[in-house]
């Protein structure tokens, strides 16, 4: 997000008005359609969301170990990751509800992180990007960071197992940016 307002204000000699991705604007119900899979109504699973070829071996070896130590299943939807133990096919409106009923997320991407924090969901970000490292700083949650030197199952566990999230504090920061977001939205119109 930094480096697209300094790429805007290089562009327009404007620094832009930062505010939250339009996606954590929508109520989640009003676009969550079920998704019926029989394996995962009968698994409890991690849900990862990654580029294909995004992150290590040696990352993939760690999410995997620590989810059949807790017995759970490693589960990939949309974007398909060939080291899960499944993965799901799923329209757009099926993946919200796919993230509701995962026991953890692990994700690296910006819209990975976004639905976790939707859904209030326990998660770890390996961030992939910057864009992504700044959404997590934006909202206080570093303690989600997983850092790739420190890939232990120890400290999967203490970032999953052992945190609380602020959800008031979250909601009450996308109130505010839906109001900047309006108020930009109707002098833009005005303007036109």
């Amino acid at each position: 997000m930094k480096k697209s307002c300094e790429a805007v204000k290089r562009i327009t000699g404007k620094y832009p008005e930062k505010v939250c991705d339009p996606t954590f604007l929508l109520d989640t119900e009003a676009y969550t359609e079920p998704y019926e899979d029989i394996y995962l109504k009968e698994n409890r699973y991690i849900l990862v969301y990654f580029y294909n070829g995004s992150i290590s071996v040696e990352i993939k070896k760690k999410i995997r170990e620590y989810a059949h130590a807790k017995g759970l299943k490693v589960v990939s939807a949309a974007l398909y990751n060939d080291w899960c133990d499944y993965h799901v096919t799923c329209r757009p409106t099926q993946y919200n509800d796919i993230v509701r009923r995962a026991e953890y997320v692990i994700t690296g991407t910006f819209h990975g992180n976004v639905f976790a924090i939707q859904n209030r969901k326990r998660f770890i970000t390996i961030p992939l990007s910057e864009k992504v490292r700044d959404l997590i700083c934006n909202f206080g949650l570093q303690d989600r960071i997983l850092e790739l030197d420190d890939l232990s199952g120890e400290t999967m566990e203490a970032i999953l197992e052992h945190q609380n999230m602020d959800y008031e504090k979250i909601g009450k920061k996308n109130s505010e940016d839906a109001t900047v977001i309006s108020g930009i939205f109707k002098k833009c119109i005005g303007e036109l």
